[in-house]
């Protein structure tokens, strides 16, 4: 089992993350900052077995695409009376950055839902009476 650390840029977050949804991978997206241009970029955990690594990596492939963007220099420390006209740079962004690491134990914790039946345990929202303090009830839904 291999943990995936995708880094992206928020623009292709979303994408990706319903891309992987779609081949069946779960994920889990973190708000994260990038140090160079100091601006928002998404980290996403992906949990995949040994052979499917290179499919998801294909899947991050498709979805984070790079851009260009202008940027003006910061000025460099000058004498007084100096003058200085900085001029754009573009610089390439986008694409994805990704961490491939060992995961020493895998463990999936199953959920209530059992086929097409979940349970749900809600407090009763009515008058409480001594004999029933803080009462609670089990309603079963159906799901479509």
């Amino acid at each position: 089992m291999k943990m995936l650390f995708c880094i992206v840029q928020n623009e292709d977050a979303g994408g990706l993350v319903t891309a992987l949804t779609k081949e069946g991978y779960r994920s889990t997206r973190y708000q994260s900052h990038g140090g160079f241009l100091r601006q928002g970029n998404a980290t996403i955990l992906v949990g995949a077995p040994d052979d499917r690594v290179s499919d998801v990596i294909a899947v991050v492939r498709r979805n984070c695409r790079t851009r260009t963007q202008y940027i003006n220099p910061l000025p460099p420390m000058m004498e007084p009376g100096e003058f200085y006209m900085p001029n754009p740079v573009d610089v390439q962004l986008g694409g994805a950055t990704i961490f491939v690491l060992d995961v020493a134990h895998f463990e999936q914790v199953e959920s209530v839902v059992r086929g097409s039946l979940f349970l749900l345990l809600l407090p009763v929202l009515a008058r409480r009476s001594a004999s029933m303090p803080g009462a609670y009830f089990r309603m079963t839904r159906r799901c479509r």
